[in-house]
Order: structure tokens, then sequence, then C-alpha cells
């Protein structure tokens, strides 16, 4: 069974399309697991219709509000399924969206598809994520995609994963500098040698005045080769790199490897004089961590 942590906030306005396209999926093993963070809108009566209507949608609304983060590591902790893939409230789901991904995850830990970017009416804008973000050739090596995502930016959509269910054991409790979970499942992933990508988009991504993960212009790839010849990445990254290792899934010698490289540049990059000897390490992997 693949589980879906769905998680609302005064989501009225779009949830029932994207309910309807998670229940309308080509895989029917499911179970979909919403935690509401204290609605004043209508969202709460749409969850109750679906819960009345179908068997497999259970309900779960908080006392307390825990904020955007945690309501999600709480829906995740709630499912029961062999598989959990995660989803927003705003998006809308292509019909092989499980599908796509459970035939690729293999022996994976995390899988991630594409995403359409579409306006609020569901208009295509006319380019994939990856496209905004400014994404010319993903590395296909996870390793490499670790360095991407940890010295460059995360360019991987939390609604756009899927992973084994003995991933938590690895990916809980998040570390504190961890802002957003999709950031840590990709970075955790991707240095664990068991990520993997489907360039095919599986979600229509609705941009409007209040996502989350805020404005989406098309990133210009020349800012990420000028931060990082400066040296300039996410002050966060680091102390991630810190959690990975305690989290003791850094197993191999080529692991270690990567890991330490990247400790590395973020102690050169600390020093005034020294941002000179990040330069051979930037030239051997330019292309994995622009993404160019």
């Amino acid at each position: 069974m693949i589980s879906i942590a769905l998680t609302t906030y005064n989501g009225e306005r779009f949830l029932r399309e994207q309910i309807d396209s998670i229940l309308g999926q080509r895989v029917s093993d499911i179970e979909l697991v919403v935690c509401d963070d204290g609605s004043t809108d209508g969202t709460w009566a749409i969850l109750s219709d679906y819960h009345k209507k179908d068997s497999r949608v259970y309900i779960f609304q908080n006392e307390h509000t825990l904020g955007f983060r945690d309501n999600f590591l709480k829906a995740i902790s709630l499912c029961k399924g062999e598989y959990i893939a995660l989803s927003d409230q705003d998006d809308i789901w292509t019909p092989n969206h499980l599908e796509l991904l459970l035939n690729a995850i293999g022996d994976n830990m995390l899988v991630c598809g594409n995403s359409d970017l579409v306006d609020e009416n569901n208009k295509s804008l006319g380019m994939t994520l990856l496209e905004q973000e400014g994404i010319v050739h993903l590395p296909k090596n996870s390793l490499d995609v670790a360095l991407l995502v940890m010295l460059n930016h995360n360019p991987f959509q939390g609604a756009a994963m899927l992973f084994r269910r003995e991933f938590i054991e690895y990916a809980l409790p998040l570390p504190e500098q961890a802002d957003y979970h999709d950031v840590w499942f990709a970075a955790l992933s991707s240095l664990m040698d068991s990520f993997v990508y489907v360039n095919t988009p599986i979600v229509r991504y609705r941009m409007h005045g209040d996502n989350i993960s805020g404005g989406h212009e098309r990133r210009d790839p020349k800012t990420a080769v000028r931060r990082l010849i400066r040296s300039h990445y996410w002050p966060n990254r680091p102390a991630l790199l810190t959690a990975i290792e305690q989290r003791g899934v850094l197993t191999s010698k080529t692991q270690k490897r990567y890991a330490n490289t990247m400790k590395r540049y973020f102690h050169n990059a600390r020093c005034k004089y020294t941002k000179v000897f990040n330069f051979p390490f930037i030239i051997a992997h330019f292309k994995s961590i622009t993404a160019q």
C-alpha cells in the first residue's frame, strides 16, 4: 500500500481538485492521510465529506497550530503504507503520478518526479519546475545530485516525492536547521546514494499568491555560477551535512569522500584568503553543482 501524506490549512479553494486527482490514481491500493492545521474556512467540511464517501481517506485536525513543517511530519508519522508519498493541498496530480514513481524507485530509498507549472486556473505557464530552476543537465549520479542540493540549491519538490517506509528511520526527526522537509529528504537520500529522479512531469504545480515556498520566477543559470565562484551557499547546509553524518548513513568510502569534500568546501568558503583552494573542486564538479 502507498500512503499519501497531505497537509491542509485554509485550502478550500483548490482542495477538491487535488483530492480527486489523488483518489483517481491508477494505483488504487492507497490511503490518504490528511492533517489539517486548524483551518478557519471550509477545508474541514470538505475533508469530512471525502472521509464519509471514501474509506481510504483518514482525516485529523490539530488541536494547536503546528506550522507547515511539523504538520507534514505529523501526517507522515500517521502513514501505514510500505511507501509514502507527499502532497500539497493546491496542486493536481497526473493519473499516473504514483505509478511512475513506484516503477522508478527500484532499490532506492527515494524517488522524485518533475512538475509542470500552472497558474491558479490550471493554465500552463509553459515550463517545468526544472526549467524554472535553471536546470539544464541534472546529474545522473546520486552523489553528484547531493553536490547540487548542498552547494547550490534544491530543485526537488516534496509534493513530487515518494519514499520507502524505512527511510523514515533515517530521516526523522528533522534537524532543527532543516527549514523545509523536501531539502532535507533530497540531501539525505542523495548522500545515501539512494536517490532517483523521473523527468516526466507528474504534478501540475499551481502558482498563486498563497504558495508557502514563495515566488517562482525563472532562475538565471549565471546566478548559480556567480554564487559558486564566490563560495556562497545556503547557511544551513554545513549543519545539515553534520546531521547526515550523525545519522550513520555514510557507510562507503565514496560517500565519505563526497562528504569530506563538501566539508572542505564549506571550511574554505569561510576564510577570506582561502577561497582560492575551492577552485580545483569547482572546476572538477562544475557541471554537477550548477546542473548546466
